[in-house]
């Protein structure tokens, strides 16, 4: 079977126009992907945070204008290694600590 000018160039046109329709569905895999795993280490994080200070209900009874403990202190420079701005607040959402 011969296909006519015609019908290869619709073929080839049909084959390029599917290339960024590909491209696209792979942009879009990637980044939710991306978006997975970034949620993922945010997750983490906040897990590590919450183990942190689950034990000490002593760290978030901070007064204003007091500074912060120097166990609060370690936990945040050990928390500043994680790529994310940490804010620690008490119930009242007054904030106690920022790290990051």
């Amino acid at each position: 079977m011969r296909l006519t000018l015609r019908a290869q160039v619709v073929l080839v046109a049909l084959v390029l126009a599917v290339i960024p329709l590909v491209g696209y569905v792979h942009v879009k895999q990637i980044e939710r992907l991306l978006r997975e795993g970034q949620e993922q280490a945010l997750l983490a994080t906040a897990r590590a945070i919450a183990t942190a200070l689950h034990d000490r209900p002593q760290l978030l009874e901070l007064r204003a204008g007091e500074p912060a403990s120097g166990e609060m202190a370690l936990i945040l420079r050990s928390l500043a290694r994680a790529d994310s701005r940490i804010w620690i607040v008490d119930r009242d959402q007054r904030l106690l600590a920022l790290a990051g």
